[in-house]
């Protein structure tokens, strides 16, 4: 199950806007996690620095299970749009 956790995340996180995924358990432990290696904390400049610029954006989306959470889907997307992107579409 892992392994295609992985795959999954690996595939979300190639050469595309989402800068790094994870997953978590229903108690907020690690069970997968891909892209840019940078970690949450500094990501989401708990310390008061953040990483990777300004041009970020965390979402946390629960997975949903028949009696509550499995766990939870964390991604960072990149929304920095270049100049040339905003007038041509993207």
């Amino acid at each position: 199950m892992k392994n295609a956790i992985q795959a999954i995340l690996d595939q979300l996180t190639d050469e595309s806007r989402i800068l790094d995924a994870g997953v978590y358990d229903e108690q907020g432990d690690l069970i997968a996690r891909s892209g840019e290696s940078v970690e949450v904390r500094d990501r989401l400049a708990l310390d008061g620095k953040k990483a990777g610029g300004y041009f970020n954006q965390q979402i946390v989306e629960p997975i949903a299970g028949k009696n509550g959470p499995l766990g939870y889907l964390r991604l960072t997307l990149d929304t920095h749009t270049l100049a040339t992107e905003a007038q041509t579409g993207g």
